[in-house]
């Protein structure tokens, strides 16, 4: 018998990115991340649990180092996953994707390569 597989639930927000923000610059941040807006940057997620949600409003020109995404917008750069990378029907990406798992629903786009991460090159990308 197959198992149902439950989605991913990113803890409580702390941090929210209004719609109508331009942030031109890097960012850092723990535990998680909800972006409405537009940032021209690269983000980085501190911790084995930081997970950054992107609405369908979002943008974001930079890479991305994460533990968990959720996409529902346009990015243009990189993503590093460690862990998951969950794709929804408006997401948009331009670029690589690095990831462990992941949950792509039908509509989104990717331009680019798609590499799923094993534990030797974690371990890799991890040390360098």
């Amino acid at each position: 018998m197959k198992r149902k597989q439950k989605h991913f639930k990113p803890s409580a927000f702390t941090t929210i990115i209004g719609k109508n923000t331009l942030i031109r610059g890097d960012i850092a941040f723990s535990e998680s991340l909800h972006l409405d807006g537009e940032v021209h940057g690269n983000i980085l997620g501190q911790g084995k649990n930081s997970t950054l949600t992107i609405s369908d409003q979002a943008k974001i020109k930079g890479d991305l180092k994460v533990a968990n995404i959720i996409v529902n917008g346009r990015i243009e750069g990189n993503i590093h996953a460690a862990e998951r990378v969950e794709l929804a029907e408006n997401a948009v990406i331009i670029g690589k994707i690095e990831y462990s798992l992941l949950e792509m629903a039908m509509g989104a786009k990717v331009e680019g390569e798609m590499i799923r991460l094993t534990e030797s090159r974690e371990e890799k990308t991890k040390n360098s």
